[in-house]
């Protein structure tokens, strides 16, 4: 009798902490990567345009973002004026031949009054720098997760063709799609 008292004990122990398991799992590690939807543009007093070709990844614990990277190819860029995208994937502005990519890593949240900020690394043309972008998360389900971000930078800064001869301060927006990495 005590024989089975205790097996059932045991098996009612196993039964609940298989239970508290299941759900505990809002607090799971989702890794979600990009789509093909994402996209990064840019928009300044003279020109404007974008990246179609936008790669990375986003993680998110307990329905939070807690990191996301992102990598862009340089020769996605589309301008809007007639030969302007030509020139600026060339050695002037982006060389796109020598750095083909523009890379941010971010890697801490800060969250304060209802907004979110992202810090990392943004690095274009060889050229590394901390950014702090802001973010808003548009959607967030277990299979998709929608981040929208608006920010600034200095072209110059970056290396990014020379001071004054266009718009050195460029407006970004990027809207980024990503979906559960199963």
């Amino acid at each position: 009798m005590t024989r089975l008292f205790l097996l059932l004990v045991f098996s009612q122990c196993c039964i609940f902490g298989s239970a508290q398991t299941k759900t505990s799992s809002s607090k799971d590690t989702l890794d979600f990567v990009f789509s093909t939807k994402s996209y990064v543009t840019l928009r300044a007093e003279d020109f404007s345009g974008g990246f179609s070709a936008v790669q990375g990844r986003v993680r998110v614990y307990d329905n939070q973002v807690t990191s996301f990277d992102i990598v862009i190819s340089v020769n996605s860029l589309k301008l809007e004026l007639p030969g302007m995208t030509k020139h600026a994937l060339s050695s002037d502005y982006f060389d796109a031949n020598q750095f083909p990519t523009i890379t941010f890593f971010g890697d801490q949240i800060v969250r304060e009054q209802g907004k979110s900020q992202v810090s990392g690394k943004l690095k274009a043309k060889d050229v590394e720098q901390n950014a702090v972008i802001p973010f808003e998360v548009l959607q967030l389900g277990k299979n998709q997760i929608i981040i929208q971000a608006n920010f600034k930078i200095n072209r110059p800064t970056y290396g990014i063709g020379p001071e004054g001869e266009v718009s050195d301060m460029v407006e970004i927006q990027t809207q980024i799609v990503a979906n559960h990495k199963k």
